[in-house]
């Protein structure tokens, strides 16, 4: 069970290199990510991707590809949408995004229409 721990170290980018099927946690916050790669949809093991304070405004559809995702943190990013394909997340528990007011109404509509399912614990965020 590895761990990817990148965090606030500057970093402006994950790899492919650093993504793979062994990952079951990541955590690359408070960084200047801007991109997430579509190589994240090689770690089908991961439970965790914190994400949080980066400068992420697009997210690839990928990400609907972690059968075991169970916690998916984005607060404090530039989101300006999120892939339809999160919906394909069976396994999530825990989404944390915003500010809510920089997300595209679609998204917005999202994740109020998640808020009442109970695989969810957060929609709207909370301080960390």
């Amino acid at each position: 069970m590895a761990e990817l721990a990148v965090e606030g170290i500057g970093l402006k980018e994950l790899t492919a290199e650093q993504l793979n099927e062994s990952l079951v946690k990541i955590d690359a916050s408070d960084n200047t990510l801007t991109v997430l790669p579509a190589e994240i949809g090689a770690c089908v093991n991961l439970e965790e991707l914190l994400l949080f304070a980066n400068q992420l405004k697009i997210l690839p559809k990928e990400l609907g590809a972690l059968p075991n995702l169970k916690v998916l943190n984005l607060f404090n990013n530039k989101l300006m949408k999120l892939p339809v394909e999160i919906g394909n997340l069976a396994n999530l528990e825990e989404v944390r995004l915003a500010p809510v007011s920089s997300l595209h109404r679609s998204a917005i509509g999202w994740g109020a229409s998640c808020a009442g399912s109970a695989r969810f614990q957060h929609v709207l965020p909370r301080r960390r």
